[in-house]
């Protein structure tokens, strides 16, 4: 539940950052 959030939060970040792109 927690970590779920988490993710949704750092995948945001990840789609502004191109990073792992």
């Amino acid at each position: 539940a927690l970590y779920s959030a988490n993710f949704s939060s750092i995948q945001a970040a990840l789609k502004k950052l191109p990073v792992l792109n």
